[in-house]
């Protein structure tokens, strides 16, 4: 099964969690894998990382920094705002904090260099 993701396309991704790779773009396609990792091991989040970008999606909410420059988080409402047009971080600053410190600690955990 082909499956397509912002890392590129994989040629497989099998029921037991193997991710068929190739050493071009291992790093990226590694952290992709944890992703799919923490979300079948039953946590309730999926995390992102890209060419510096970085994000959370957890329940509706999507934390983004496009940039990753640590400045400025993008918070969404996915359910309202599938297209990402409204950013609500200055509404639910708590939130921010939270989604942020979650991604943080996966950061840390799989090992995405900053």
């Amino acid at each position: 099964m082909k499956v397509c993701t912002s890392y590129g396309i994989y040629d497989s991704i099998i029921p037991d969690g193997n991710v068929n790779i190739n050493a071009t773009r291992r790093k990226r396609k590694y952290q992709f894998y944890r992703a799919v990792q923490d979300v079948r091991e039953g946590h309730d989040a999926l995390f992102f990382e890209w060419d510096g970008g970085k994000a959370v999606r957890r329940s509706q909410w999507k934390l983004v920094d496009p940039r990753g420059a640590y400045t400025h988080w993008e918070l969404y409402d996915m359910e309202t705002d599938r297209t990402e047009t409204r950013d609500l971080a200055a509404v639910y600053p708590e939130r921010v904090e939270t989604l942020a410190a979650m991604w943080e600690a996966w950061a840390e955990r799989v090992g995405v260099t900053h």
